[in-house]
């Protein structure tokens, strides 16, 4: 999208979509949250969308790759615009240790 002459990102129709126990589709949330990614690769939350939506999708090993990129992200580019996106990154990366533990 281009406004006053400057290029802006577009995200999918309808934003990213978390996984949530409301959201049946995380084949979808998945893939809104990698065509944003191609847009702004370094966006904290496209990358735990990501990560969520593997999650729900049984890829553990994906989701911990993407947990651990989102919390390097925000550590990155700054931790005190993250808060709540680290904490979630590190709950993501703590709850895949545990589902890798139990196998």
């Amino acid at each position: 999208m281009v406004l006053g002459g400057r290029l802006f990102p577009a995200f999918p129709a309808g934003g990213l979509r978390r996984v949530t126990e409301h959201d049946k589709d995380p084949a979808q949330a998945l893939a809104d949250a990698q065509a944003a990614l191609t847009i702004t690769p370094m966006s904290v939350r496209a990358r735990l969308a990501e990560a969520h939506a593997f999650e729900a999708l049984h890829q553990t090993g994906a989701a911990r790759a993407s947990f651990a990129v989102a919390l390097a992200q925000a550590e990155q580019i700054g931790k005190d615009w993250y808060p709540a996106q680290i904490a979630e990154a590190q709950q993501g990366l703590s709850a895949s240790e545990t589902n890798v533990a139990k196998r």
